[in-house]
């Protein structure tokens, strides 16, 4: 049985961020080696160990921006 929190992603420099996940090396270094041929951009194999989860409980999001505090998306201050 795979270990689902174990996967791979391929990262070409230059390129934007991985998106895929592949369950195995092998289908990794495929991708890896299908994006160099067609790119001639070097591509690295990236191994995800392990899965964080967070403690952490958010229970009323809060924004801030530019110093102005806004509230379940509501505008608590005037411009």
């Amino acid at each position: 049985m795979e270990n689902p929190e174990i996967f791979y992603m391929v990262y070409m420099e230059g390129g934007k961020s991985p998106t895929t996940k592949h369950t195995s090396r092998r289908a990794a270094t495929f991708e890896a080696a299908r994006l160099t041929e067609k790119t001639r951009m070097p591509t690295y194999i990236l191994k995800a160990v392990g899965m964080q989860y967070s403690s952490v409980v958010f229970t009323q999001p809060t924004y801030a921006v530019r110093g102005i505090s806004l509230v379940d998306g509501d505008n608590q201050d005037e411009f």
